[in-house]
């Protein structure tokens, strides 16, 4: 039986030329710049959405204040309430009136009209289904 010749190592390899040599060479500085411009990219698109958002939400066309109410009895409630938003414009505000548990026992949409001030006084009698103890005014929207 003649012997089979075994293949000998050129010279001996360590972990890192071994697999140099089987999957090719990585520049570990390529992989960093890749990271970096990656991060970059990504803390630009955080910032710009966030910048979006701040000035999305800092921008209110209507601002409401609610001033107090008082309960009449077990069927109405009236909030005070001011209003401010560009002169000559118009808004819808939901006023309603809560109970001890804060459910809401009474709602009433009304309109505030156009005026040449910037903010305006209001006030609104709610009609309740049964004693309320507090009233506020919910939203205000431009119409």
């Amino acid at each position: 039986m003649p012997d089979t010749p075994q293949p000998v190592p050129d010279s001996p390899r360590g972990p890192q030329e071994a697999l140099a040599s089987r999957y090719g060479i990585v520049d570990p500085q390529k992989n960093r710049v890749k990271w970096r411009i990656a991060i970059v990219i990504g803390a630009v698109l955080f910032l710009a959405v966030a910048l979006w958002a701040a000035y999305n939400l800092s921008r209110s066309d209507v601002s409401w204040n609610d001033i107090g109410y008082s309960v009449h009895d077990a069927g109405s409630v009236t909030v005070d309430f001011n209003v401010t938003m560009e002169p000559g414009t118009s808004a819808r505000c939901s006023i309603e009136a809560l109970n001890a548990n804060f459910a809401q026992v009474g709602l009433i949409d009304v309109e505030i009209p156009p005026s040449e001030k910037l903010t305006t006084r209001h006030n609104v009698t709610v009609a309740t289904q049964e004693l309320a103890v507090t009233g506020i005014v919910n939203t205000c929207v431009v119409i």
